[in-house]
């Protein structure tokens, strides 16, 4: 997130072995040119793919997709597929007759809070021919929340924001596991939304978007965010970095807003992993 590595540069055929009748090849990128631009989205429980390639009579098939569960190390793109992590069984095969243009496919059934790597090779004669890899993207999934929460403001009411649930939940009642309250945020100029940090949750405004895949990442560390004790005001279409009192990440992304109640309707993504601030789409990196 930016911390998606794109490693680029890739170098000479090479051959590799794969089954016990038949020899699968490398070719070169005159023959079958590798995917280009290889960069993830995040999801829940699920990564999505996005990369774009080109095929010029080449009689391509389709693409095969690799993954580690690990985190790619290289400074450079491997000549092959680096089979001792990614193995020699694609987790998915894409067949397409699609010729050129842009690609995309969802990796699911993987772990919140685990990171992976993953590349993309494409395939003709069946699979006996595969290009060069693509460049190899690192992505953590993490959980959100199944449908929209709403919170209001007022004792007694559901005005507690658990970000670390499973999924992520409000409550009525205060506990060492909240990290949000509602609250009317008056600024001088009437009451208005607001949310409040609890259990020491930092809250800071990353802005308006058009669809909160646009925040890929949270600000880093308890230094980027205001006192935990500082009330913020909650505006419609806002996403909303939320940095944990144990060190975890999550974003806050506000559907609407109940004038009535002060309160609001939002979607919640939390990272499980400590430390890890990345929260969604991931961009190539030139």
């Amino acid at each position: 997130m930016r911390w998606t590595r794109l490693l680029a540069g890739i170098a000479v055929v090479a051959t590799l072995g794969a089954g016990c009748d038949n020899t699968t090849t490398t070719v070169a990128p005159e023959k079958l040119a590798p995917p280009l631009g290889l960069y993830s989205v995040t999801g829940d429980g699920s990564v999505t793919l996005h990369w774009q390639a080109s095929n010029y009579g080449e009689s391509r098939q389709g693409f095969e997709i690799y993954q580690w569960a690990g985190s790619w190390s290289g400074t450079e793109a491997p000549e092959t597929i680096p089979t001792t992590q990614f193995g020699t069984t694609p987790v998915v095969s894409y067949v397409t007759a699609t010729s050129a243009g842009s690609f995309s496919k969802t990796v699911t059934g993987l772990t919140n809070g685990t990171t992976y790597s993953f590349l993309v090779v494409a395939y003709k004669s069946d699979g006996d021919e595969l290009s060069r890899p693509s460049n190899i993207v690192i992505d953590t999934p993490r959980r959100e929340s199944l449908a929209t929460i709403t919170l209001i403001n007022g004792s007694g009411q559901l005005r507690y924001l658990d970000v670390a649930g499973d999924p992520p939940a409000a409550t009525a009642s205060f506990s060492a596991g909240v990290d949000i309250m509602c609250q009317s945020f008056n600024a001088g100029a009437g009451d208005r939304s607001g949310m409040v940090g609890q259990n020491n949750a930092q809250i800071q405004d990353l802005g308006y978007v058009s669809s909160w895949d646009e925040i890929d990442t949270a600000p880093a560390g308890a230094g980027s965010y205001p006192d935990a004790t500082h009330s913020v005001e909650v505006l419609d279409g806002h996403v909303y970095a939320i940095f944990t009192g144990d060190n975890h990440y999550a974003k806050i992304y506000i559907v609407e807003l109940n004038t009535g109640n002060f309160g609001f309707v939002c979607n919640v993504a939390y990272q499980p992993q400590t430390g890890n601030n990345e929260l969604d789409a991931r961009v190539p990196v030139n």
